[in-house]
């Protein structure tokens, strides 16, 4: 099936189902929007191997063509609202700000701290949506200094305590 038809009924389906999602399902009247990837193998077809190359560490014809996936979920109905799909050598991260038109002001974009770069806390600032995720382990957090965020900063950032 071509990917156009398959995105086309999938936002049909998405958009009915968004609607019969009650308010009471809502957190504090807002959407909370779930983001996370993954990668999916495919029948090994000429095709398919042109569109989503395997694994450079396969053997040519010894492997599958592999596509990575970057998907939106509402938590209130739990449905996809919206996904990209790439070649396996795309990154999750470029994948998903190609989603970023999905998101509205007052959204809560919830995530894994793989998507917690500053450049993309940034781009959803300024689309009026927070964010909540784990602060990736390399980068400090240290809010006790006195450098805490502002309300007018509308970033939420949880960092599992150590032990």
């Amino acid at each position: 099936m071509p990917e156009a038809v398959l995105a086309a009924v999938f936002a049909d389906i998405t958009q009915e189902v968004s609607k019969r999602a009650s308010t009471e399902s809502l957190w504090k009247g807002r959407r909370v929007i779930l983001v996370d990837g993954t990668c999916v193998s495919m029948p090994d077809l000429p095709e398919l191997q042109e569109a989503f190359p395997q694994p450079e560490a396969q053997k040519r014809g010894c492997g599958f063509p592999v596509a990575r996936l970057v998907a939106l979920f509402c938590w209130s109905c739990g449905a996809i609202l919206s996904f990209r799909i790439g070649s396996l050598h795309d990154g999750e991260i470029v994948i998903f700000r190609m989603l970023l038109d999905m998101f509205m002001l007052g959204d809560v974009m919830l995530a894994d701290r793989h998507y917690s770069s500053y450049a993309d806390i940034v781009r959803l600032k300024r689309l009026g949506v927070d964010v909540v995720f784990r602060m990736n382990q390399t980068r400090p957090a240290d809010f006790r200094a006195g450098k805490s965020l502002g309300p007018e900063d509308r970033v939420v950032i949880w960092r599992k305590p150590t032990k």
